[in-house]
């Protein structure tokens, strides 16, 4: 299972990264590559206790839900709505410069492959170092898909 903590994921989901351009087109969804990149920083922002957000799980999505979204089901393209915390045209953190947000994320991506996170997700509460690794690998894999990288 792909994994942040695992070198080769890593440096996968870096490079792909580095691809995103501001005039790369989703391919589903609302969102522009600019408010991309900062809603992914703001979730790594978050796993690195640098941002909170509320609490939007229950019993049913730390254990039923967490488990199936990280080892069964794949993730829907475009059918979630984004949590207001998360939404750059609401709470999320808005885009400045489209190459200092992208080096933002990719130096906190960085950090987190080193740091291990240990906060609590908004949605399935308490996870594991390994549970952070795989749920970040696989928004971020989400997202970077979203606009063809």
């Amino acid at each position: 299972m792909k994994n942040i903590f695992n070198d080769r994921d890593y440096s996968e989901i870096s490079q792909r990264i580095a691809k995103v351009r501001p005039e790369s087109k989703a391919l589903w969804g609302l969102m522009n590559s600019a408010q991309m990149i900062c809603h992914v920083t703001d979730a790594l922002r978050e796993a690195s206790g640098l941002r909170t957000t509320r609490h939007l799980g229950n019993f049913f999505s730390h254990t039923v839900v967490k488990w199936m979204s990280l080892y069964i089901l794949p993730w829907p393209k475009g059918k979630l709505p984004t949590s207001p915390d998360y939404d750059q045209n609401k709470k999320g953190t808005k885009p400045t410069d489209f190459k200092n947000d992208q080096d933002v994320l990719l130096k906190l991506f960085s950090n987190m492959k080193s740091m291990r996170p240990n906060a609590e997700h908004p949605y399935f509460g308490k996870l594991s170092s390994r549970e952070w690794g795989r749920i970040t690998y696989l928004h971020l894999d989400h997202h970077l898909k979203q606009f063809g990288c």
